[in-house]
Order: structure tokens, then sequence, then C-alpha cells
């Protein structure tokens, strides 16, 4: 991943004026996945409002990962409450960028359902350790229809589950190979089924969706991309996407199957020397890096033997 200078010394700032361990975790986790970018207009929508049942299916089998620390039990744990932060102050971003961006971020990657007590996530977003998971929460149906527009978000028990162990953990140096499955601590309850996967390849300019939680936000909706190429390990698409996206499922426009997993990308975030703030980064649709996913073909083996044990 690049990060500017100008990022690094922003985040030594913030954790000298933030010594709160759990503060500093999680700025450093937020620095660490500012790897996407967007294409062209920007196509991304809340998964709430008039959607197709097969988005709503993803959509519902779609978590946020949090730092365990940031909910607070309550009702001897019948309810969780999490308090958001300010992106556009966290970010450091200049005036007038993205209306988009101004939201509250409630935590950090994306993960999808695969089994009964089974998710699928990026590895980069986890450390490959118990006391890792011990850490990590996962809420599902963080939607902005099911909250209050205030800073403190409301979860009952079914849409909140604790990282059990990690399954499977492969992560490469250069990111390429990446995901982790998680054993949650039970069933995920409330109707919600394991995504679809798709077995077949796509194609080049074949069309596909992404939902996630773009920098940690409710649960969004990246509607409009497609296949740019594919190697042997992933597809090249220009969804757009922001950090926390990692780990999000990507899935088939025509059969709504997951296709893969969206895993690194062009840099979100372009440092402003003269504005001393960021800026978004705006490609061409067949321009940039592309925002790589790592295709479930590759994992699908690993995934079956492990999720329904």
């Amino acid at each position: 991943m690049r990060l500017s200078n100008y990022i690094f010394t922003a985040l030594l700032c913030f954790l000298t004026l933030n010594s709160n361990a759990s503060v500093a975790n999680s700025a450093a986790s937020f620095f660490k996945h500012l790897d996407k970018a967007i294409y062209g207009e920007l196509d991304i929508a809340d998964t709430t409002g008039e959607l197709s049942q097969d988005v709503k299916n993803g959509a519902h089998a779609t978590a946020l990962m949090v730092n365990r620390f940031s909910l607070n039990e309550i009702l001897d744990g019948k309810l969780y409450s999490a308090k958001g932060q300010n992106f556009f102050k966290k970010a450091k971003m200049c005036e007038g960028e993205n209306e988009f961006l101004n939201d509250l971020a409630y935590g950090g990657c994306s993960s999808v359902l695969v089994g009964p007590k089974t998710v699928l996530t990026a590895a980069h977003c986890i450390q490959n350790y118990q006391l890792a998971c011990d850490r990590k929460s996962f809420v599902f149906d963080a939607r902005a229809d099911l909250g209050s527009k205030n800073k403190v978000q409301y979860f009952v028990k079914s849409q909140v589950y604790h990282c059990s162990k990690i399954l499977a953990y492969h992560q490469t140096r250069d990111k390429t190979f990446d995901y982790a499955l998680i054993e949650l601590d039970r069933n995920v309850e409330g109707g919600r089924r394991p995504v679809k996967i798709k077995k077949d390849l796509l194609q080049n300019g074949d069309e596909v969706y992404m939902i996630g939680h773009p920098n940690g936000f409710l649960s969004r909706y990246s509607t409009n991309g497609f296949v740019r190429y594919d190697d042997e390990l992933f597809y090249n698409t220009n969804l757009d996407a922001f950090g926390g996206n990692s780990g999000g499922p990507v899935f088939d426009k025509k059969t709504h199957e997951m296709v893969g997993l969206l895993i690194r990308g062009h840099d979100d975030l372009i440092w402003d020397t003269e504005k001393q703030c960021n800026r978004v980064v705006y490609c061409e649709e067949d321009g940039c890096d592309g925002e790589s996913v790592l295709k479930i073909g590759a994992i699908i083996d690993d995934i079956e033997s492990r999720r329904n044990n």
C-alpha cells in the first residue's frame, strides 16, 4: 500500500494526542486500509429503499467488522451500542470534498457470511493470532434504515457476533492472495443465509456490484462496475470503493452469486501539500490501478471444507 509521508505524519500526530490504547489501535487500522478510489461518477448508495430481493439477501449476509471494545454491551448482551466517528475530521479531508464522505464511521473492514457461523474477510483486516480474534466482532445489517441519525447506533443481539477462532489465514506479501475464514461464537440468526457462490468464471466486461462498509460507514451498495481484465487469482474491476470495503463480497450482476472478495485497490486519498489536507482520488473508468477482487474459485475448496464444521 502506498501512503505518503504526510499521512504518516498525520497519524503520528493523532496517536500523540490520543494516548489511549484503543484509540491508537483504531487509528492505525484506519490508515492501514486507505487503498480504494472512485472511477468515473460515484456509484455508491445505501442498502435501503427499493432494492431487489437478491441484493437485499446479499446485504443481510454482509457484516461490518468492529473492534469489540467499541461495542457497549447493554441489558446482559441483548443490546449493544456503538458511537460513530466523523470521517471528514478523522481523515483530515479538505473542505468541499465529496459529501458522501461526511458521514460517521463505526468499524473497519467488511465481511460476508459463507456458512452457518463462518464469515470470510480479507486477511489484512485481522492478524493471525487468537488475541486479535478476541478483539473483533461482526455486526450484520448495520444499515441506516435500522438505526438512528445520531452518533450512537444500537444493535440487537441477533445482529452482533464475536470472533471465536480463525479457521484459515492466507496473505502473501503483495496481498494478491489475501483472505481469512473466521468462526463466530454461534450460528447467525435473524433469517440471514450464507451467500450463494458462483463457480463459473466471469468474462471481461461482465457487470458486478459490491456490498460493504466503505470507511466503516453503515452498509453501502456499489452499484455499477465491470471486469476490466482478469488474472489467475483475481478480477480487476472499476468498482467504486474505499478503505473498509476490504473483505466485502462482490456479486455477478446477472445471477447475484458471489464471485469474489475485494482485497485491494488504488489509493483513496491524495495529500494536498498546499492546503494540508486530503482529497479524494478520481480515476477514469479504465484508469488507475483498478480494484482487485480475489476470485472465489481460488479459495472455494477451503471455504467448503471449513464452513460447515
